[in-house]
């Protein structure tokens, strides 16, 4: 997480955090009065939103799981999905 103390575009430079969207870090920014924000790029953002999303339903969480813990050998071809 790279921490900043006022935004981005007010600091003159960015080589600190100008390629943090593209390596899925966070940008903290501090401030005195008021809360501190968090900025994330969009990409990640969306994936956040979809986990959160789909951990909504318990059984669905369980099913990728189990899956995930399945032996690719026990598993169904893509081809030989009915689609």
């Amino acid at each position: 997480m790279i921490y900043c103390k006022r935004p981005p575009d007010r600091q003159g430079h960015t080589p600190r955090w100008k390629n943090h969207f593209q390596n899925h870090q966070i940008l903290k920014v501090k401030r005195r009065n008021g809360e501190n924000f968090i900025v994330v790029g969009e990409k990640d953002w969306n994936a956040i939103e979809e986990t959160l999303y789909l951990n909504q339903f318990p059984d669905l969480v369980k099913s990728i799981h189990d899956a995930h813990r399945e032996p690719l050998e026990k598993g169904t071809a893509l081809e030989d999905l009915d689609w």
